[in-house]
């Protein structure tokens, strides 16, 4: 890919625009390799993985027949998320959206409290973020305890003090006295 030098960015773009025609054709396998030779052009371009995550984990998964398929193309859109995050350690946006894609894609509320709470104190973390790391945690059994000492730290941030959240600190102080 050296050999290329200065023809990297714009080879990216026009195989970029290759990718929107087989996504419009809804041709999955074509562009996931398309995609990852875009990867390999701009590894340290954040945007294309982050768009490259999606397009897989959630366009190509929900448009296949095929759940073991689906389930593949989910995994691939993690995988690439994580092939990102190795090269660009310290992107917020990367561990965000692998955050994400472990919530909405795969439930794992464990591994997406892990991501969100990374992203936050990279350099650009939303503040937000801390917010969705109290509700994974509270989303895990046994984790009510954990959950609610995360949830105490954003009181004194009325941002964060959303009527959702305060909804859910009456929830776990009310589990926490079960336990």
């Amino acid at each position: 890919m050296t050999l290329l030098g200065g023809l990297r960015v714009p080879l990216a773009i026009w195989l970029w625009i290759k990718v929107a025609t087989c996504w419009e054709n809804q041709e999955w396998i074509k562009m996931h390799h398309l995609m990852e030779l875009i990867l390999e052009l701009q590894p340290y371009e954040v945007t294309y993985y982050t768009m490259v995550a999606w397009q897989l984990a959630w366009n190509a998964s929900s448009a296949s027949s095929d759940p073991s398929m689906a389930l593949y193309y989910i995994h691939q859109g993690r995988r690439l998320l994580e092939q990102g995050i190795i090269r660009n350690p310290e992107s917020s946006l990367l561990y965000e959206n692998l955050g994400v894609l472990l919530r909405d894609r795969l439930h794992d509320h464990e591994g997406a409290a892990a991501a969100f709470r990374k992203a936050v104190i990279l350099p650009g973390g939303q503040s937000y973020l801390r917010r969705f790391v109290v509700y994974e945690l509270a989303a895990l059994e046994n984790h009510e305890t954990e959950a609610l000492i995360e949830l105490k730290k954003l009181e004194n941030d009325s941002a964060q003090r959303t009527p959702a959240l305060l909804a859910l600190e009456e929830k776990l102080e009310r589990q926490c006295k079960k336990n």
